[in-house]
């Protein structure tokens, strides 16, 4: 009965932290580190492993403002997610 409580307080949170996980790991590394670029195999991978972790960075220091944040307001951010997913798939092209 407690643990119903406590998921039906936090529902729309534990699926959107899946879904952004299933979102990035679907893309990075398989995905991401598909596409060729000008610069040749590995400075492409140390280019895009770059970008990932300075994303992961600027994800976790927002972190510290969550009280900017509301359910509605997170639930965008997660969606705009899938942004990436047409995004890198059209890229590797």
């Amino acid at each position: 009965m407690i643990m119903w409580h406590a998921l039906k307080v936090s529902l729309p949170f534990p699926l959107l932290i899946f879904l952004s996980f299933c979102i990035t790991f679907t893309l990075f590394p398989n995905i991401a580190l598909a596409k060729k670029m000008q610069f040749g195999t590995v400075w492409t991978s140390i280019y895009l492993i770059i970008c990932y972790n300075m994303g992961d960075l600027v994800g976790k220091l927002t972190g510290d403002f969550r009280n900017n944040f509301n359910s509605e307001s997170i639930i965008y951010l997660v969606a705009a997610r899938f942004y990436f997913y047409f995004t890198f798939t059209l890229l590797v092209k």
